[in-house]
């Protein structure tokens, strides 16, 4: 067995649209609960969201059960920031921070500010962590089963309080 596959042994993975991502400010949080429980029964979890058409970025880490770090950012800003940054967040050189009406700007030693995250950096951050996703059809060796299954209604997303 290659190494590449005895990392990936380890590992379950659940991907899908369904499952719950931190939608904004206005909406109840369904993720950080499903993060955590799933996180009191396994060593380590780790979430990753990438969506560029809607500029929503996101990543989780729970380790021994405790929420370690959690952030998301969409086109309307940082929407789930819990935790410090991560050495991997701040080598990759994010400078995970809200600037209201700035643009154009430089940052104080000349380079471009980085209001926001990119594909890029997830899967980066993903590899920094353990693996990055978009890698995992190199592993070399057999497929292991799957499970397809529905996403329970619960983790739909649910607006904070009603709006009139």
């Amino acid at each position: 067995m290659s190494m590449s596959r005895r990392r990936l042994a380890a590992w379950t993975f659940i991907v899908g649209l369904s499952l719950p991502h931190p939608v904004g400010r206005g909406f109840v949080d369904k993720a950080t609960p499903l993060l955590v429980d799933l996180g009191g029964r396994f060593v380590e979890v780790q979430y990753f969201f990438s969506y560029p058409p809607l500029d929503f970025y996101a990543w989780a880490r729970v380790c021994d059960g405790r929420l370690q770090r959690a952030f998301a950012v969409t086109d309307e800003g940082i929407v789930w920031n819990k935790g410090r940054a991560s050495k991997e967040e701040r080598d990759l050189g994010l400078k995970l921070f809200e600037l209201r009406g700035v643009e154009g700007r430089s940052g104080d030693a000349g380079g471009e500010l980085i209001l926001h995250p990119t594909e890029d950096h997830v899967m980066r951050l993903a590899h920094s962590w353990s693996i990055d996703p978009t890698t995992l059809h190199l592993s070399s060796g057999q497929s292991d089963l799957g499970y397809i299954a529905l996403a329970p209604a619960s983790w739909r997303a649910e607006r904070a309080r009603k709006i009139a």
